[in-house]
């Protein structure tokens, strides 16, 4: 028994076949194998799946995702949202108001949270000149921020709730 061969069998001690697998019947996805090297005979069930895609079925809620094995019955399905963040939501600061809801179903995920769009800001004094302050205006709900001049401006799109 030469090296090849004898590297052949450690493979097939530790679980490490080979061979082809062939399909047990027309319209299967059983398979079957038997190892070259050591003769044992191994099975598994390999589907051939299609691409994602929405369900066509009326039942079935709107972001029900499925894919259909091209050999045989079997189906698999997922619920897949299509997420987005949308505005307008009553109560203060609407416009800057956001959640994450699906396109399709209309799910939410999450608590609405405040998406403020500030400006550069405006230097302004109070106490006769004495402090020195930047007001910051949101683009969008015209809400305002005060910041020391020398403090950290708030972030560009930031979440401060106010």
């Amino acid at each position: 028994m030469g090296l090849k061969d004898r590297l052949l069998q450690a493979k097939c001690k530790v679980g490490v076949h080979s061979g082809e697998w062939q399909q047990l019947a027309a319209g299967s996805c059983d398979e079957q194998r038997t190892c070259a090297h050591c003769g044992e005979v191994s099975n598994r069930t390999s589907h051939h799946l299609s691409d994602w895609a929405y369900s066509d079925d009326p039942a079935a809620p709107a972001c029900t995702r499925e894919r259909q094995c091209q050999r045989c019955p079997h189906v698999e399905q997922e619920v897949k949202h299509t997420m987005e963040f949308r505005y307008d939501y009553p109560g203060r600061h609407e416009v800057c108001r956001q959640r994450l809801d699906c396109t399709r179903c209309g799910f939410t995920e999450g608590t609405t949270h405040l998406n403020h769009h500030w400006d550069k800001g405006v230097v302004s004094s109070d106490d006769g000149g004495y402090r020195l302050r930047k007001i910051y205006t949101c683009l969008n709900c015209k809400a305002r921020i005060p910041r020391a001049t020398d403090g950290i401006p708030p972030y560009a799109h930031s979440h401060d709730y106010l």
